[in-house]
């Protein structure tokens, strides 16, 4: 760099001027300064504008994780920031390449990605951790084919173990019964999380073949498989149980198989007469007598008797035996339902773009977790709708109340930016993130009844459907019907499908606009793909319902300084500040940060794309598969484990009639059964 300026007709020129600051920031997107150069007595100067960039990628920092990945889950909050050589955020677009050992993207824009106007790479949402148990992960970050940056992750220990059911020796050609499996922490707790249709368990033999189809469920981190055959030949029996998704989960186990002890058949020639003794055991009801022979009449008594317990026994068999095979025919009409539901999805897939499809994959994954954070919030009515939301595909939903129900306030939108579904749902608090939306009051005074005297009506809808689902309310919960609400009249702004408000721009009493203001909470909400034509009777939207009626003109600021900066302009609803600060009307503001309340789903602009009417249809309709998907797999939990336990009452009694018919060979073969141990010579 070199600069001439002449001052008292000295001629002064400078060379190599190297520059250097960490406050590019300030100056942040168009990097327009002014740099002044004088002497130290500032009798010489000049000042000359610039154009000055940040450097190229040189440091990544990031936000530290929890300590432990778990396998499978999708890491909600995964943000990079992008700094030069001294400290400034790169400029937006520069590009840098991910290398992962152990995660899978999400989106499918691959690993190549540009840095935002923030600074950042923000990757929230869009990794999930591959790598089975007790592994390493990695994620690295290259520029210009150099690596910046890299961090090594630890997943979460976990270890399969037999806890019960497990004998050290058993007769060849029986079973082993109710073997009982756990997955545990390296504190020896049970993980719950392994639990459902996708948390499965096989086994595997050297010495039996065993069906490679069969698969048992855990259920809260235990699994329980109801028989295991045992080979008809004598010898070591070893068995190997894994994990069916993680098959770093395994454990094996030996049993000694014994030959079965021989029976020998030894007859009587005639009968004897018997009696029954009160005293002695079921098993020893016959008795010999000097007499010669038995009256008919009591032979053919003890017969009726018998015969009546062995229909018994086989009728109730029979019963079970027909509950088996409606589970069955059940989990196969399920099977086949998820089949080609899934075949649905895929074909629905194809008929969209690919820019599109990352869409789908950006809010699917964001409002997933969403969904997950408020199904945990027991005794809440938002819990019992996120899970009817799932439960109602298999029923009939034109018979059911949620019909006129559009969902939760937190469900219905997405933002942009971590920050803004942070403070807004700080704002709005968790009642009324988790507030019901309805279309109007009849619905939603439908929803709870009460008797005379006040007292909740626990027979109403929505009790009943709480009570079905195993589950209880016991929190109040805000209903918004929006046929009733006063809804914003003025112009909107020119957009086919956000129909954001046209609200004028806050102004100081000197005529400027104030510093940091981004914009109105009202209009930064994405109204959900499903709901983006969602009109009431008066042909109103929800941004000009529910949303101004939840913000109404509340304001946006990037800090709490220009939030105070511009009070005099701030009306009824009040603002709030990116970085945490909250200031509501008149004389109140809030103290503290952001507390980690339900949020709205964040899904960046950068995935965001104007969908025409056809796509925004077909988007819907994969949503609408999807969820009839989650609620399959539900239906398909219940259903295996119910079929399991009719599986165990049947052995159960099928054991008990194979009892009886020992019992009952003595009186109606006229033989009695000897064991005999040793060989026959």
């Amino acid at each position: 760099m070199t600069y001439i300026f002449v001052y008292n007709c000295i001629l002064v020129e400078l060379q190599d001027i190297m520059v250097k600051t960490s406050q590019l920031d300030m100056i942040r997107p168009n990097y327009r300064g002014t740099l002044t150069i004088s002497s130290r007595d500032k009798r010489l100067s000049a000042t000359v504008p610039c154009q000055v960039f940040p450097g190229t990628l040189c440091t990544v920092r990031m936000r530290p994780l929890r300590c432990f990945l778990i396998p499978g889950d999708v890491i909600d909050e995964l943000i990079l920031e992008m700094f030069d050589s001294c400290n400034n955020h790169v400029e937006e677009g520069e590009e840098v390449s991910l290398k992962l050992e152990g995660f899978h993207l999400l989106d499918q824009i691959g690993s190549t990605r540009k840095v935002d106007r923030h600074g950042l790479v923000n990757l929230s949402g869009l990794l999930r951790v591959e790598a089975g148990y007790g592994a390493k992960v990695e994620l690295s970050i290259y520029t210009a084919e150099k690596m910046v940056f890299k961090e090594e992750f630890q997943t979460a220990e976990r270890e399969l173990k037999v806890v019960s059911g497990v004998p050290n020796c058993c007769v060849a050609g029986s079973s082993l019964c109710d073997i009982v499996f756990e997955v545990i922490d390296p504190e020896g707790v049970v993980d719950q999380n392994i639990h459902g249709q996708h948390n499965t368990l096989k086994l595997s033999s050297e010495t039996l073949i065993l069906s490679d189809t069969v698969q048992y469920s855990f259920c809260e981190g235990r699994c329980i498989v109801p028989s295991i055959p045992v080979p008809q030949e004598p010898g070591i029996f070893r068995l190997v149980a894994y994990h069916t998704h993680h098959p770093e989960l395994k454990t094996s186990f030996e049993v000694s198989v014994l030959r079965a002890p021989k029976m020998e058949l030894v007859s009587i020639p005639e009968p004897v007469e018997t009696f029954y003794s009160p005293s002695s055991s079921n098993k020893d009801i016959l008795f010999q007598d000097s007499s010669p022979c038995v009256p008919d009449h009591m032979y053919n008594f003890f017969k009726i008797i018998l015969n009546n317990n062995l229909k018994r026994l086989e009728d109730d068999l029979l019963q079970v035996g027909l509950q088996i095979q409606e589970h069955e025919d059940r989990l196969s009409m399920l099977n086949n339902h998820k089949e080609s539901t899934r075949k649905e999805i895929f074909d629905l897939r194809a008929r969209i773009e690919p820019q599109s499809l990352n869409q789908i994959n950006h809010l699917t994954n964001a409002k997933h977790q969403i969904e997950k954070q408020i199904e945990e919030k027991v005794g809440t009515a938002a819990a019992v709708f996120a899970n009817l939301s799932k439960s109602i595909q298999i029923q009939e939903p034109q018979k059911y109340f949620m019909q006129d129900v559009l969902g939760l306030v937190a469900l219905l939108g997405t933002v942009d930016d971590d920050r803004v579904s942070r403070i807004l749902g700080d704002y709005l608090g968790e009642d009324y993130m988790l507030a019901v939306v309805c279309m109007s009051s009849k619905t939603a005074s439908a929803l709870e009844r009460y008797s005379e005297d006040g007292n909740i009506y626990y027979e109403s809808p929505l009790h009943e459907a709480a009570a079905a689902l195993g589950m209880t309310i016991k929190r109040r919960c805000p209903v918004i019907f929006l046929d009733d609400i006063r809804p914003y009249t003025g112009r909107l702004e020119d957009s086919n499908q956000s129909r954001k408000l046209a609200l004028p721009h806050p102004c100081l009493p000197c005529g400027k606009p104030p510093p940091g203001f981004t914009g109105y909470a009202v209009n930064m909400i994405n109204l959900d793909v499903h709901h983006l034509n969602t009109r009431t009777a008066a042909g109103h939207g929800l941004r000009e319902t529910l949303y101004y009626r939840l913000f109404g003109d509340l304001q946006v600021y990037e800090t709490r300084a220009h939030m105070k900066e511009a009070d005099a302009c701030i009306k009824q609803h009040g603002a709030v500040s990116l970085d945490g600060g909250i200031k509501r009307g008149n004389g109140i503001i809030f103290l503290g940060g952001c507390e980690t309340g339900v949020r709205f789903p964040v899904v960046g602009p950068h995935t965001r794309t104007i969908l025409s009417q056809c796509t925004l249809e077909v988007m819907k309709q994969i949503e609408n598969k999807k969820s009839e998907m989650e609620a399959i797999e539900a239906e398909l939990d219940k259903e295996t484990e119910a079929h399991v336990r009719v599986m165990m009452k049947f052995r159960r009694k099928k054991q008990r009639l194979e009892e009886s018919l020992e019992e009952m060979k003595p009186l109606c073969n006229g033989q009695l059964l000897e064991y005999n141990t040793s060989p026959k010579s």
